[in-house]
């Protein structure tokens, strides 16, 4: 859940600060990552959904033996 809303929060301090002078989407949105200086959070946001999840499906074959 914290990484879900990590992340949410890097996408809208980013999509709130565009650069300008960028010709595609994708490349515009992490360049303006990289220029604000979010995209440390981003990473660790993301590595800790990635644990979160890993521990979910962890659990969910723990369940599955139980029985």
């Amino acid at each position: 859940m914290v990484g879900i809303l990590g992340i949410n929060a890097v996408f809208n301090v980013t999509a709130n600060n565009f650069v300008s002078g960028w010709s595609t989407n994708i490349g515009r949105f992490i360049q303006t990552m990289l220029d604000i200086g979010v995209i440390s959070f981003m990473v660790f946001f993301s590595i800790i959904l990635f644990i979160g999840l890993a521990l979910l499906f962890i659990e969910l074959l723990n369940k599955n033996e139980k029985f």
